[in-house]
Protein backbone atom coordinates (compact mmCIF):
# COMPACT_ATOMS: atom_id res chain seq x y z
CA UNK A 1 0.00 0.00 0.00
CA UNK A 2 3.12 2.37 1.05
CA UNK A 3 5.03 1.58 -2.01
CA UNK A 4 1.39 2.35 -4.66
CA UNK A 5 1.30 5.68 -2.63
CA UNK A 6 4.84 6.69 -3.05
CA UNK A 7 4.12 5.39 -6.48
CA UNK A 8 1.37 7.63 -7.11
CA UNK A 9 2.94 10.82 -5.67
CA UNK A 10 5.69 10.47 -7.70
CA UNK A 11 3.81 10.58 -10.86
CA UNK A 12 1.43 13.54 -9.66
CA UNK A 13 4.75 15.64 -8.82
CA UNK A 14 5.77 14.76 -12.40
CA UNK A 15 2.14 16.22 -13.85
CA UNK A 16 2.59 19.28 -11.64
CA UNK A 17 5.91 20.21 -12.50
CA UNK A 18 4.97 19.91 -16.31
CA UNK A 19 2.10 21.98 -15.72
CA UNK A 20 4.21 24.59 -14.24
CA UNK A 21 6.42 24.45 -17.10
CA UNK A 22 3.85 24.72 -19.42
CA UNK A 23 2.59 27.77 -17.52
CA UNK A 24 5.78 29.42 -17.59
CA UNK A 25 5.70 29.29 -21.36
CA UNK A 26 1.86 30.77 -21.51
CA UNK A 27 3.14 33.60 -19.56
CA UNK A 28 6.16 34.98 -21.69
CA UNK A 29 4.21 34.21 -24.41
CA UNK A 30 7.68 32.15 -25.92
CA UNK A 31 9.00 28.67 -26.12
CA UNK A 32 11.89 28.80 -23.15
CA UNK A 33 13.86 26.40 -25.41
CA UNK A 34 15.02 24.84 -21.94
CA UNK A 35 15.99 21.38 -21.38
CA UNK A 36 13.75 19.59 -18.45
CA UNK A 37 14.51 16.61 -16.72
CA UNK A 38 12.77 14.50 -13.86
CA UNK A 39 14.54 12.98 -11.21
CA UNK A 40 12.84 10.79 -8.43
CA UNK A 41 9.65 12.71 -9.09
CA UNK A 42 11.36 16.18 -8.81
CA UNK A 43 11.37 18.54 -11.69
CA UNK A 44 14.51 20.07 -12.55
CA UNK A 45 14.22 22.83 -14.93
CA UNK A 46 17.15 23.48 -16.96
CA UNK A 47 16.44 26.88 -18.43
CA UNK A 48 18.93 27.26 -21.43
CA UNK A 49 20.42 30.80 -22.51
CA UNK A 50 17.86 31.10 -25.10
CA UNK A 51 15.71 31.25 -22.13
CA UNK A 52 16.01 35.01 -23.70
CA UNK A 53 16.80 37.31 -26.26
CA UNK A 54 20.88 38.12 -25.60
CA UNK A 55 21.86 41.34 -26.38
CA UNK A 56 25.69 41.52 -26.13
CA UNK A 57 27.37 44.99 -25.68
CA UNK A 58 30.98 45.57 -26.74
CA UNK A 59 33.37 47.50 -24.97
CA UNK A 60 33.11 49.93 -27.80
CA UNK A 61 29.04 50.16 -27.59
CA UNK A 62 29.89 50.83 -23.64
CA UNK A 63 31.65 54.50 -24.77
CA UNK A 64 29.23 55.05 -27.42
CA UNK A 65 26.47 55.00 -24.73
CA UNK A 66 28.84 57.07 -22.59
CA UNK A 67 28.74 59.33 -25.00
CA UNK A 68 25.12 59.90 -25.95
CA UNK A 69 24.36 59.46 -22.16
CA UNK A 70 26.88 62.21 -21.20
CA UNK A 71 24.80 64.74 -23.99
CA UNK A 72 21.65 63.67 -23.05
CA UNK A 73 21.50 63.66 -19.60
CA UNK A 74 21.01 66.82 -17.24
CA UNK A 75 24.22 66.30 -14.85
CA UNK A 76 23.18 68.90 -12.27
CA UNK A 77 20.44 66.72 -11.14
CA UNK A 78 19.84 65.50 -7.75
CA UNK A 79 19.93 62.03 -6.40
CA UNK A 80 17.58 59.91 -7.47
CA UNK A 81 16.12 62.15 -10.49
CA UNK A 82 19.97 61.92 -12.24
CA UNK A 83 20.52 58.61 -11.80
CA UNK A 84 17.23 57.41 -13.32
CA UNK A 85 17.87 59.90 -16.25
CA UNK A 86 20.68 58.23 -17.03
CA UNK A 87 18.88 55.14 -16.87
CA UNK A 88 15.96 56.04 -18.98
CA UNK A 89 18.53 57.19 -21.77
CA UNK A 90 20.73 53.85 -21.44
CA UNK A 91 17.84 51.74 -21.41
CA UNK A 92 16.30 53.55 -24.74
CA UNK A 93 19.31 52.91 -26.25
CA UNK A 94 19.41 49.37 -25.56
CA UNK A 95 16.05 49.07 -26.73
CA UNK A 96 16.33 50.64 -30.03
CA UNK A 97 19.33 48.14 -30.48
CA UNK A 98 17.61 45.24 -29.91
CA UNK A 99 14.28 46.41 -31.96
CA UNK A 100 16.37 45.94 -34.70
CA UNK A 101 14.48 49.07 -36.53
CA UNK A 102 17.85 51.27 -36.65
CA UNK A 103 20.07 48.71 -37.21
CA UNK A 104 23.18 48.40 -34.76
CA UNK A 105 24.07 50.25 -31.87
CA UNK A 106 26.44 52.73 -33.68
CA UNK A 107 23.79 53.10 -36.21
CA UNK A 108 21.00 53.74 -33.04
CA UNK A 109 23.41 56.52 -31.80
CA UNK A 110 24.26 57.81 -34.80
CA UNK A 111 20.86 58.06 -36.37
CA UNK A 112 19.71 61.48 -37.99
CA UNK A 113 17.91 63.87 -35.38
CA UNK A 114 17.91 61.30 -32.80
CA UNK A 115 20.36 62.48 -29.96
CA UNK A 116 20.81 66.45 -30.64
CA UNK A 117 24.16 66.52 -30.07
CA UNK A 118 25.11 64.06 -31.65
CA UNK A 119 23.40 63.91 -35.15
CA UNK A 120 21.02 66.76 -34.53
CA UNK A 121 20.02 69.98 -36.54
CA UNK A 122 23.11 71.67 -38.24
CA UNK A 123 21.82 74.67 -36.02
CA UNK A 124 23.00 73.10 -32.70
CA UNK A 125 26.48 72.27 -33.81
CA UNK A 126 26.36 68.71 -33.55
CA UNK A 127 29.39 66.33 -33.41
CA UNK A 128 27.90 64.46 -36.66
CA UNK A 129 28.46 61.04 -35.25
CA UNK A 130 29.80 59.63 -31.51
CA UNK A 131 33.13 58.99 -33.17
CA UNK A 132 33.93 62.22 -33.46
CA UNK A 133 33.04 63.26 -30.11
CA UNK A 134 36.10 63.00 -28.31
CA UNK A 135 36.22 60.25 -24.99
CA UNK A 136 37.96 63.09 -22.91
CA UNK A 137 34.26 64.70 -23.38
CA UNK A 138 32.34 61.83 -21.62
CA UNK A 139 31.55 63.12 -18.07
CA UNK A 140 33.03 60.87 -15.75
CA UNK A 141 29.54 60.91 -13.21
CA UNK A 142 27.68 59.98 -16.32
CA UNK A 143 29.93 56.67 -17.32
CA UNK A 144 30.26 56.02 -13.65
CA UNK A 145 26.26 55.60 -13.32
CA UNK A 146 25.87 54.31 -16.90
CA UNK A 147 28.66 51.21 -15.77
CA UNK A 148 26.74 51.16 -13.14
CA UNK A 149 23.33 50.33 -14.45
CA UNK A 150 25.32 47.98 -17.05
CA UNK A 151 25.88 45.91 -14.50
CA UNK A 152 22.87 45.45 -13.26
CA UNK A 153 21.09 44.64 -16.42
CA UNK A 154 23.55 42.52 -17.07
CA UNK A 155 22.59 40.55 -13.68
CA UNK A 156 19.40 41.14 -14.59
CA UNK A 157 17.56 43.96 -13.76
CA UNK A 158 14.71 44.83 -16.06
CA UNK A 159 14.51 48.33 -18.19
CA UNK A 160 13.64 51.25 -16.20
CA UNK A 161 11.37 52.41 -19.39
CA UNK A 162 9.84 48.69 -20.64
CA UNK A 163 9.99 48.02 -24.07
CA UNK A 164 9.94 52.00 -24.81
CA UNK A 165 11.75 53.33 -27.79
CA UNK A 166 11.31 57.36 -27.53
CA UNK A 167 11.46 60.14 -25.00
CA UNK A 168 11.19 63.40 -25.17
CA UNK A 169 11.63 66.66 -23.18
CA UNK A 170 8.78 68.80 -24.27
CA UNK A 171 10.12 72.33 -23.13
CA UNK A 172 12.66 71.61 -25.37
CA UNK A 173 10.96 70.23 -28.94
CA UNK A 174 9.38 71.58 -32.07
CA UNK A 175 5.62 71.84 -31.97
CA UNK A 176 5.96 69.74 -35.22
CA UNK A 177 7.51 66.58 -33.43
CA UNK A 178 5.00 67.33 -30.28
CA UNK A 179 1.77 67.54 -32.82
CA UNK A 180 3.20 64.30 -34.63
CA UNK A 181 4.33 62.31 -31.51
CA UNK A 182 5.66 64.08 -28.74
CA UNK A 183 2.00 64.76 -26.67
CA UNK A 184 1.36 61.20 -27.32
CA UNK A 185 4.45 60.09 -25.63
CA UNK A 186 3.94 62.63 -22.66
CA UNK A 187 0.55 61.21 -21.89
CA UNK A 188 1.67 57.79 -22.16
CA UNK A 189 4.76 58.40 -19.90
CA UNK A 190 2.34 60.20 -17.18
CA UNK A 191 0.10 57.25 -17.07
CA UNK A 192 3.12 54.42 -16.99
CA UNK A 193 5.31 56.39 -14.66
CA UNK A 194 7.68 56.38 -16.85
CA UNK A 195 9.10 60.10 -16.16
CA UNK A 196 12.83 60.66 -15.78
CA UNK A 197 14.64 63.53 -14.49
CA UNK A 198 12.76 66.99 -12.45
CA UNK A 199 11.72 70.31 -12.82
CA UNK A 200 12.53 71.98 -16.64
CA UNK A 201 14.95 68.63 -17.11
CA UNK A 202 12.24 65.70 -17.61
CA UNK A 203 12.59 63.24 -20.41
CA UNK A 204 8.99 61.68 -21.12
CA UNK A 205 8.97 57.91 -22.41
CA UNK A 206 6.92 56.35 -24.43
CA UNK A 207 6.31 54.77 -28.05
CA UNK A 208 5.31 56.62 -30.79
CA UNK A 209 2.41 55.05 -32.69
CA UNK A 210 4.88 54.22 -35.71
CA UNK A 211 7.10 52.29 -33.68
CA UNK A 212 4.95 50.53 -31.86
CA UNK A 213 5.51 47.52 -34.37
CA UNK A 214 9.58 47.31 -33.29
CA UNK A 215 8.89 47.18 -29.72
CA UNK A 216 11.50 44.34 -28.53
CA UNK A 217 10.73 41.49 -26.49
CA UNK A 218 12.69 40.81 -23.36
CA UNK A 219 16.16 40.60 -23.57
CA UNK A 220 19.30 40.04 -21.45
CA UNK A 221 22.15 42.04 -21.70
CA UNK A 222 25.31 40.57 -21.82
CA UNK A 223 28.55 42.49 -21.76
CA UNK A 224 31.75 41.53 -23.42
CA UNK A 225 34.81 40.82 -21.65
Amino acid sequence: MAAKFIEWFGSFTKILATASVIAIVAVHGQSMNSNVRFNSGTACIEAASEAFDVLTLSRQDIVDIKKVATTEVVKSLKSPAFENQVHGVVDTILNRTRSGHWGALKNVVNAKNQFSAIAGPQSLRPYGSVDKMPNRAISSKVAAEVDRWLEMRARGVPSSVGDNLNYLNPLYSSQSSLRGWGWSVVAQARKSGYVMGAGKATHYHGTSRDLVKYKPSAFRVVIQD
